[in-house]
């Protein structure tokens, strides 16, 4: 993951919004902080480096999950949504709930309360155009790779992702997220106009390419462009940390069917590593 920052984003991953909203705040916490503990066993990922969260399919559970956040000292959460209009509404910067949650909520429930310096990541929508009676419409979409039509040409790719850049650039420079699946960049073209892009923010001096942690420590700590001094991505060799690697296969699994998993370690543990038995025990 050199290069890459790895946050959480549930275990159970259920697309089933009733399931997220009936929750404990225990039961968030077992979400939350179980997969931590997996990414440590079997990712050989320290613990200390998980600091985000993004709900799954950006459900949150409201104060629940909320809750469960701060037992887990998560610092930052990147999944609420900040609806918008380009030329009529500003992207927004990343933010606290010192004082509560004081936006629209998209995805309910949302949290309420406040939590001291907790952080949130909002996500600006991408938008898409679409006719909608005979005129022409941009309809907002969360992440970038459900907007429909996507592009098909590397071309496409590049100016799709420029005209959101410079909404951010061209505006309140607020941080642009590249919200991107494998999905997307699965297609040779669409993975050619992503790289082209990378390469033209690479030419501007005043852009910086960071991960959300990073962000989040400029917010808190800014200083001029002439003072900041990016942490620079270190050089490797092309091996991965993960240097014990071990496949292992379950017949039987807590879903109820067959599961491999690929591990960085010399040894598979018993059973499935699953909610509640998150070392597999």
């Amino acid at each position: 993951f050199v290069g890459n920052e790895i946050a959480l984003h549930s275990i159970s991953n259920r697309n089933d919004p009733d399931f997220w909203r009936s929750l404990s705040p225990e039961q968030w916490g077992r979400e939350v902080a179980d997969q931590r503990k997996m990414l440590e066993a079997f990712g050989n990922i320290t613990a200390g480096d998980v600091k985000g969260f993004r709900g799954p399919f950006l459900n949150t559970g409201g104060d629940k999950g909320f809750k469960a956040l701060r037992s887990s000292n998560v610092e930052y959460d990147n999944s609420l949504v900040h609806l918008r209009r380009r030329g009529e509404d500003l992207p927004l910067y990343p933010y606290t709930l010192d004082h509560g949650f004081k936006m629209p909520c998209v995805v309910e429930p949302c949290p309420r309360d406040p939590y001291p310096g907790l952080w949130v990541f909002p996500i600006n929508v991408y938008l898409k155009s679409e006719v909608v009676d005979g005129q022409d419409r941009e309809v907002p979409c969360p992440i970038g790779a459900p907007c429909e039509p996507q592009p098909t040409t590397a071309d496409d790719t590049f100016r799709y992702l420029r005209s959101h850049f410079d909404q951010h650039y061209n505006e309140n420079r607020a941080p642009f997220q590249l919200s991107l699946s494998e999905e997307l960049l699965k297609d040779p073209a669409r993975q050619e106009g992503y790289m082209a892009f990378v390469e033209w923010l690479l030419q501007k001096e005043d852009v910086h390419l960071v991960t959300l942690s990073q962000a989040l420590e400029f917010m808190r700590n800014p200083v001029p462009l002439s003072s900041y001094n990016q942490q620079q991505c270190e050089r490797h060799d092309g091996r991965t940390p993960c240097l014990d690697q071990t496949s292992c296969s379950y017949p039987t699994t807590p879903l109820g069917n067959f599961r491999f998993m690929r591990i960085c370690s010399d040894t598979c543990p018993p059973n499935f590593p699953w909610l509640n038995n998150p070392l597999g025990h």
